[in-house]
């Protein structure tokens, strides 16, 4: 997109390219990343539609990318304990602002962290990867470390066994790029023992060795990392509609990090997991209440109100179901529907069966499963009622909702969900 990237530009864009698709009167919503700038492009995007007399509300009608929000805590978190100008310019040489300690085994945790380890690991990095001579050097390390068994890992019963290395060079992390700190990160710890061998054979061109606290503070932060990546990955890769995932992955993601800030284990890096705290809880906070992330809760066949149910407050609840009924009502038939048949009550039993390919979310993601008693319905409040609480739906492992939402013999008990969805 050429030109300036202001809010009223991005939104003139938006409209062009809504326009040219000849969708523009049919909008519901707009995904976007967490840049500041995209809240006021829904705003000036709003009022361009009101213009044409088109309803659409900029908040309601803004969903902002869950992975794009981790990202940007993930960066406050690195920001926090590395510096932010070599983060930028990854490939710039660093010196260490704090001198090799005289005596390694006397350095404390918090001394090593200030010495910027993690700059240190990405200057090793790029030692390596820009020497040809390096590179051939390092690998030919590994190899021959793994032929006369030198590398060593600590298994389970806290024996050290020889281990087998990946003939690897470290990777290069971009500030830009999802994910790759942590992976970064994991590579270089992974590759410690021949790392700290070749860094002690050239000390010619690695000016900043690594003591065993420093490479503690590497690990700390990798295994910290490690949940926001994962759940992140998951997302990204995930098939099937994820939006009615991500109030309960910054849920969860908060409480990682909490649990983290808690441990004694990571004193010293407080700094750090309370900027991805504050980062994901304001982001949090700004959405929770989105009637589009409550829809999309509600009309996922596995969580349903159950959801809201296990986190939400009475008074929160109501307000829950105010969303739906006003929503419903746009979908309402005239069509009365008679009481269910035995037959089709049965059909209904199997409908978790009927699935070819299930999800797995990070950890508990979802929360717990329903089973309640099932009614036939009339009107929209009972409809929404028996939809929240109906058994023998399918479990927090489901079938690909959309796919669901297509062969489910209940759908047709639920005209109105079933129009929305």
């Amino acid at each position: 997109m050429p030109g300036r990237h202001t809010a009223r530009e991005m939104a003139n864009a938006l409209l062009r390219i809504t326009d040219r698709a000849e969708i523009t009167g049919r909008v519901r919503c707009v995904t976007t990343d967490g840049a500041s700038n995209m809240s006021g492009m829904m705003v000036d995007y709003q009022y361009l539609l009101r213009d044409r007399n088109i309803h659409f509300d900029a908040l309601d009608s803004h969903v902002v990318c869950f992975p794009h929000t981790l990202h940007l805590a993930v960066t406050a978190m690195l920001d926090a304990v590395t510096s932010s100008t070599a983060r930028e310019n990854v490939t710039a040489p660093f010196t260490s602002p704090v001198a090799e300690p005289f005596d390694p085994d006397m350095q404390s945790l918090v001394e090593a962290l200030r010495r910027d380890p993690v700059a240190m690991a990405r200057d090793a990095t790029n030692n390596i990867r820009m020497s040809q001579i390096c590179r051939n050097e390092f690998l030919s390390l590994i190899e021959m470390g793994n032929q006369k068994k030198r590398w060593t890992q600590v298994d389970d019963n806290g024996v050290e066994q020889p281990v087998i290395l990946n003939v690897v060079i470290p990777y290069r992390d971009s500030s830009n790029r999802w994910g790759s700190g942590y992976l970064s990160n994991t590579r270089f710890t992974y590759l410690r023992q021949p790392l700290t061998y070749y860094m002690e054979k050239r000390p010619e061109v690695f000016k900043n060795r690594l003591t065993k606290y420093e490479w503690t503070v590497l690990e700390d932060i990798r295994d910290i990392l490690e949940g926001p990546f994962i759940l992140q990955e998951q997302m990204c890769i995930e098939r099937t509609p994820m939006l009615a995932g991500s109030l309960a992955a910054y849920e969860s993601v908060i409480t990682a990090l909490q649990r983290s800030h808690d441990k004694p284990k990571y004193f010293y890096l407080q700094e750090m997991l309370s900027a991805g705290i504050e980062g994901m809880q304001a982001n949090y906070d700004d959405r929770r209440y989105s009637r589009l992330l409550i829809l999309a809760i509600l009309v996922h066949p596995a969580l349903r109100l159950k959801w809201f149910a296990s986190r939400w407050t009475p008074e929160q609840l109501v307000y829950v179901k105010r969303v739906a009924l006003e929503e419903l009502s746009k979908y309402r038939s005239s069509t009365t529907r008679a009481p269910s048949s035995p037959g089709c009550r049965n059909r209904a039993a199997n409908t978790n069966n009927s699935s070819k390919s299930k999800f797995r979310l990070y950890d508990n993601l979802f929360g717990i499963n329903s089973g309640d008693s099932y009614e036939p319905v009339l009107t929209t409040e009972t409809e929404f009622e028996d939809y929240c609480h109906a058994a023998n739906w399918p479990d927090i492992e489901t079938v690909d909702i959309v796919e669901w939402w297509d062969v489910s013999p209940l759908v047709t008990f639920y005209v109105q969900y079933l129009k929305f969805s």
